[in-house]
Parts: C-alpha cells; sequence; structure tokens
C-alpha cells in the first residue's frame, strides 16, 4: 500500500512468525511505522490548511459573560495543581499500595516545566494552552532549542491554535508542522519540535474539538439579542413605529416633518416628550421588551452553554438554593470530572512527548500531580470499614495478615501475638507468701521477699514481652530506653573522617568534569553533556572502609547495651557485600546529581556559543562554591545504615541464639534525631514488636521510615531484655 518496503519476505514470516520479536525494539518500530491506511490525499500532503473558525472561537471568550466565567474557572483550577517528577519504578515492578516513589529534585525538564520561558511563569503558560483547549479543542507548545544545537530542549511556548497547521503524510500519518506568523510568514517546524494536546475530532484526525463549535448559534444569538437590547436604550428607550398622514406630502412637507421629529424625539435625554403631529397619526408597530423575554432567553442560553460544557451553575457562581452539603459535593465534581481529566491529558503529554526529548535522561522518572480530588469522608469511612471487615474475615480464615491486607488494599499493620493462656492465672498466683500474724518470739511479722530481675534493669523489663498488651500501654517514656549517645558521637566522628578524605575525592571528581565539559563545547557536541562521567572507584572504596569500621564499633555497642542489662550477645557486623553495594549505589547516585549540575550550569551560560574555556571556569567556580550540606547527608546517612545493619545483625543473631534465655522487646529511640520533625516525635519510645521483622517495618535501613527528614533522619531501635523464653 502506497509503494511501502516489507520487512521480510511474507514466506519467512509465515514460516517462523517469532523469529522477528527480539529485533523489534522501540526504535525500530519508529522507523518502520506506517500508516495502514491513507489518512490524507497525497495532494493535500502540502496543501492542508488551518480551520478559519478558531480564532473567533477563541474571541468568544470576550464576548460572552457565561462562557467567560466557564473557560476561566477551568483554566485557573488546571494551572494551580502542583506538580512533581518522580522515579519510575524498574519494569514489571509495579508500585506497592501506599507506596511513596522517591521524587527527583533536579532535572532539566522539571526546570523548564516550573519556568517554560522567561516571560511566562508555570501557571501562566498552563492557564494560557488551557483556555486555547477549552475553545478550541487544542493546545499547542513549541519546543525552543539552543540556536546552535537543538538536541535539547531550553523553553517552552504556548502558540494559537489558528496559527498552527499540521502537515500530514499518507506514510507517516505526519510530517510535521508549519506556524503562520502574524506577518504572512510560514515557519516550518518538525515533530520534535511540537507537542499537541487535543480532543479528538471525530471527522478530523489532525485537529480537535470544543465546545464553543457546538454552541455557535447560541453565542451569536445571545449578541444579537444584546445588540438589539442596547438599541433599544439608545432609541429613545422606546419602540419604533409609524407616522400615517392622511395625503401625499411633497418632498418638503416630508423633510419637514422628519427634521422636526428627529429635532424634538430622538435620543435618551428626548425620550417621552408630547408628541404633536400636523395631519399625522403615530402607530405603534414594534414589540416590547417584555415581549422579548430577555431575562428568560438569557437562562436559556446560559443553560445550553454550562450543557456544552457539562458544567453545574455552583461552578460558575450561580449560588441560588445552595447549602453547605450541596457547595462540597459541587466542589468534589468539580475537581473530580473537570479538573482531574485534564491534568491527566497534561501528566500524558509531558512523560510520552516532552520527557522523550531529553533522551537518556529523560527515562526512569516520570511527572505527576497532586490531585486536586477532595476526600469524601463518608465515602472513606465506608470503605475503611468494609476493607477491616474483609482483613478480620480473611485473618480468621488463617491467611497471613500481610497478605490478608495487600489483598483488602490495606497498608502493611503490625500485629501482636494473641494472650497466651498460660498467662492469664498470674494475678491468682501473686499473693504466694501470706503475711503471718507472727513470730514465736512476739516480732512482727516478716516482709514477703520480693523476686529480683538479674542486673540493674530498668522498670520497663517488667513488661512480659512475649505477652503484649494494647500497644497504647507498651509505649514507654523515651527517657527509660537505653542511652544511644554513644551512637551519635561515633557516627560524627567517622563522618567528620570521612568528609576530610573526602576532600580529596571531590577535587578529582571536579576536575574530571571540569574537563569533560570543556570538550564538549570546543566540539560543539552539546549532547555530550548528558554522557558526563564521574569516576566513582575511590570514593565507593573509601565510603566502605569507613561504613565496616562503624559498623564493627556498633555491633560492639549494641552487644554492650545487652551486657548492661545482664544478658549476654555476641556482635555480629554487616557482611562486607552488602555494605559495598550500599556505598556503590551512595556514590553513584551522588556522582549522577554531581554531573547534572555541572551539565546544567554548563547549558546556562551559553555552551555551544560561548568560548570553551569560559564554559569550563564558569562550571569550576559553580562546583567549588556547592553547598557541602548534600554532600554530609548523603555520606552521613550512609554511615547511619552502617549502624543500623550492624545492631540488627547482632539483635537478629542472639534471637537464633535464645540469648541465654532472655526475652527482649524492640522500641523506637529518637533521641539522637537533633531535628526532629512530627512524625518522628510521635513514634519516639514506641514499642515495635518483640521481633526483628517488627522493628524492620518501621525502620528498614535506618532511619524512621515516615520521617519528613528522610536520609537526615538519626532513629535507633533500641532493645530491652528479660529474663524468660526468647520468641522465635
Amino acid at each position: 500500500m502506497h509503494g511501502r518496503r516489507p520487512c521480510r519476505s511474507a514466506e519467512a514470516i509465515m514460516r517462523n512468525p517469532l523469529d522477528l520479536l527480539p529485533a523489534i525494539t522501540a526504535q525500530t518500530r519508529k522507523e518502520l511505522a506506517r500508516v495502514p491506511v491513507p489518512y490524507v490525499a497525497a495532494a493535500a500532503a502540502t496543501g492542508w490548511k488551518p480551520r478559519s473558525n478558531s480564532e473567533g472561537q477563541m474571541r468568544a471568550m470576550g464576548g460572552n459573560g457565561t462562557l467567560f466565567a466557564i473557560v476561566d474557572r477551568l483554566a485557573a483550577s488546571t494551572s494551580a495543581v502542583r506538580w512533581d517528577l518522580y522515579r519510575t519504578p524498574p519494569p514489571g515492578r509495579k508500585p506497592q499500595p501506599f507506596e511513596e516513589l522517591p521524587t527527583v529534585p533536579n532535572h532539566l525538564a522539571l526546570d523548564i516545566w516550573r519556568k517554560p520561558n522567561p516571560f511566562f511563569t508555570r501557571q501562566e503558560f498552563v492557564e494560557t494552552f488551557q483556555q486555547h483547549y477549552d475553545l478550541v479543542g487544542e493546545a499547542w507548545w513549541v519546543v525552543a532549542r539552543n540556536p546552535q544545537f537543538k538536541a535539547i530542549p531550553l523553553e517552552l511556548w504556548p502558540v494559537s491554535p489558528a496559527r498552527m497547521v499540521p502537515v500530514p503524510d499518507p506514510d507517516r500519518f505526519l510530517a510535521g508542522y508549519v506556524y503562520n506568523s502574524p506577518g504572512g510568514e510560514e515557519v516550518p517546524l518538525g515533530l520534535d519540535e511540537v507537542i499537541q494536546l487535543r480532543r479528538p475530532n471525530p471527522w478530523d484526525p489532525y485537529r480537535g474539538i470544543g465546545p464553543v463549535q457546538t454552541i455557535v448559534a447560541t453565542l451569536q444569538g445571545v449578541a444579537l439579542s444584546e445588540e438589539w437590547n442596547r438599541n433599544f436604550f439608545l432609541n429613545s428607550a422606546e419602540p419604533g413605529g409609524i407616522i400615517e398622514v392622511p395625503t401625499r406630502l411633497n418632498d418638503g412637507e416630508f423633510n419637514e416633518l422628519r427634521d422636526r421629529w428627529n429635532e424634538q424625539h430622538r435620543g435618551v435625554s428626548a425620550a417621552h416628550r408630547v408628541a404633536i403631529l400636523e395631519h399625522g397619526q403615530w402607530k405603534d408597530r414594534t414589540v416590547s421588551q417584555r415581549d422579548m423575554q430577555f431575562v428568560e432567553l438569557r437562562e436559556v442560553s446560559d443553560r445550553i452553554i454550562r450543557g456544552a460544557y457539562g458544567m453545574s451553575k455552583f461552578a460558575v457562581g450561580d449560588l441560588d438554593d445552595v447549602n453547605r452539603a450541596v457547595a462540597e459535593a459541587a466542589k468534589a465534581w468539580f475537581a473530580e470530572q473537570m479538573t482531574v481529566p485534564r491534568c491527566e491529558r497534561i501528566k500524558e503529554a509531558l512523560n510520552e512527548k516532552f520527557l522523550p526529548l531529553f533522551g537518556p535522561t529523560g527515562e526512569g522518572v516520570h511527572f505527576d500531580y497532586e490531585s486536586p480530588a477532595v476526600a469524601d469522608r463518608e465515602s472513606d469511612d465506608r470503605e475503611r470499614t468494609s476493607k477491616a471487615e474483609a482483613y478480620k474475615t480473611l485473618v480468621e480464615a488463617r491467611v497471613d495478615p500481610e497478605d490478608a491486607a495487600q489483598v483488602v488494599g490495606l497498608p502493611p499493620m503490625r500485629t501482636v501475638k494473641p494472650p497466651e493462656p498460660a498467662a492469664e492465672p498470674e494475678p491468682a498466683q501473686q499473693p504466694e507468701p501470706e503475711p503471718e500474724t507472727g513470730d514465736a518470739d512476739g516480732d512482727e511479722p516478716d516482709e514477703p521477699d520480693e523476686k529480683e530481675e538479674p542486673g540493674d534493669a530498668p522498670a520497663a523489663l517488667a513488661l512480659r514481652v512475649t505477652r503484649p498488651a494494647a500497644k497504647t500501654s507498651e509505649n514507654l517514656d523515651p527517657d527509660d530506653l537505653p542511652d544511644v549517645s554513644p551512637l551519635r558521637a561515633a557516627w560524627e566522628k567517622a563522618l567528620a573522617a570521612l568528609l576530610k578524605l573526602w576532600e580529596k575525592i571531590s577535587a578529582a571528581q571536579k576536575k574530571s568534569l571540569v574537563r569533560q565539559v570543556r570538550e564538549a563545547a570546543e566540539s560543539g557536541d552539546l549532547t555530550a553533556l548528558t554522557r558526563l562521567v564521574v569516576p566513582t572507584e575511590d570514593a565507593t572504596n573509601t565510603l566502605a572502609d569507613a561504613m565496616s569500621a562503624l559498623a564493627d564499633l556498633a555491633a560492639e555497642q549494641t552487644a554492650a547495651e545487652a551486657a548492661d542489662q545482664d544478658v549476654d550477645i555476641t556482635p555480629v557486623a554487616p557482611a562486607g557485600s552488602a555494605l559495598s553495594d550500599t556505598a556503590a549505589v551512595t556514590t553513584d547516585l551522588m556522582a549522577s546529581d554531581l554531573a547534572t549540575s555541572a551539565a546544567r550550569e554548563a547549558m546556562r551560560v551559553g555552551a555551544g556559543t560561548a568560548p570553551a574555556d569560559d564554559v569550563a571556569d564558569a562550571v569550576r567556580e559553580h562546583l567549588d562554591g556547592l553547598s557541602d550540606a548534600q554532600l554530609r547527608e548523603r555520606l552521613g546517612g550512609a554511615l547511619h545504615r552502617a549502624q543500623h545493619d550492624a545492631r540488627m545483625g547482632t539483635w537478629r543473631q542472639a534471637e537464633q541464639d535464645g540469648a541465654g534465655g532472655y526475652e527482649v522487646a524492640y522500641y523506637a529511640s529518637e533521641k539522637n534525631d537533633t531535628s526532629r520533625c512530627g512524625p518522628c516525635g510521635e513514634i519516639d519510645g514506641t514499642f515495635l514488636g518483640n521481633t526483628i521483622a517488627d522493628a524492620d517495618r518501621e525502620y528498614p535501613t535506618g532511619g524512621y521510615l515516615r520521617c519528613e527528614g528522610r536520609d537526615r533522619c538519626r532513629g535507633q531501635v533500641v532493645a530491652i531484655w528479660r529474663p524468660g523464653q526468647v520468641n522465635q
């Protein structure tokens, strides 16, 4: 069809239809793409014309108050939504319920979206193209690039749909676009220079369709009726009519009658004067304003306009017969049915059309927005109750609690063991030593001896950790928990030593980046800025050594905490491979951030047009001026994780060994978190459970999982021991 070139013979494909699959990549699909049927005649490929009514549809917003209110409300609400860039889970892994994907704070695509160009803020940019979309059914973004090299997008500009012309292609569906400037110049644009958002048009696959097209007659009728009303007041505020005379007037008499009438009765200031007609009679020949029914006509037209947009009266400010319940329902409906679909269309354009323009740096990330939908509390309560009942049913049917929570859509929850039957009779055994009435020699009875716990254990050891009570009654005062200040002191000392070693590593990395930036600027290949390589071998080894040394010390400190409670456990440091993996990932992420920062600065100072030495000097100055806050956060987080892994490994081994018949209860301690956020303050002193798995749920890699400071959290897990059977 249309002279297409087959990839392989039909005979070969029939012989082995699956042997093509490994070779079919996204790039080959793009290169071999052909439309199965022609969407446009070959002659129309260069003669496609824009719709002549697009400009009129956009001007209609300024000519009708109801239409203006609807479009303005839609554009304003859509532009107010917050957006972020997130890391995409690896292929094949779906995000878990309630999982928060990590955000990407630094990315050129995110910078452009937040500030599309020097003259538009993000909100103005979104509001502009959203007006186009809701009036015409189309929105167009033109991508601006460096004039010397057009590989990397730098700006986004909204353009009028009336000036954009798609250029169809009979084979590839679309060849490009043409922008018709106000001066008559035709500017050709490539497929990678334009992003189109459109509401699909059922009769035109290249253009969109907007609500205004369906209400043109209504808008014209409203405009004409308002013009009639305006002329009514300009014309003496009286209806027109006819002056009849019984005889024929000659030209002089006719002109005299007309001039006298106009002089005395034309204009609002001459309204309601008594008319004196010689030989003439006035006859009213028009309908009155009451006959025109302007109020009813306006209500009908407003209803038609709102119907075209699916808009409620409340959404455009009509508050008749509205109570609080109706207002809240209307607000939720507007967000869910109006704002969210428009945000979804924008999100698809950002992820499927905008991010691919950044090559490899646009992979593994995606844009998403904070949903403006208002929560329905009653519905949420009903859903929560239903899920809880379903969860209870599954657990009672002996389904694993974690699996049950995942099935019904609840977040992971800690579960406690049911009370042990043998523990219930304890209160009846309390009065073992009955007080005696006296000794033979008449002395006062001796007080019964209290059973002493081994060692100088805190009062919290009185808890029977194999039979947990309600969670709230098991939480402790943080001051009653074991002292974790030695961990903080060791961490600070290790971090200070590591930062000193890092000065040499950082200097070598920056020197390498400056050299690569200079080479890219000299060659004019700006795409090389997306392939900057930062050496990380020395960094990984240095960090791994520091983590290993601190982990050994943390394991010994953990055993010392147990010894203070008369419990003998063996220090167990994490495996070297685990520490090396953590160090490698940490240093790779830091190197990526440093390379991105260098590339962005190179683009900012004009790489490709400015002298290479000037670009390199600017990048060197920029890198040298970077704060060490992020460096401290990343390295400090890695060291803290090494401490955490050592403590967990030591306790895990103690559980397996039995720890001399001692029981253990784990608690959260945020004493070392000097800048405590709200969630960390709430969990401080909280009972976590009786096993390492219980503690891992809240402290999986170091700090508290829900800490708002994320890597900056220095919270710890602590253990309290007492004699008894260790939980297996």
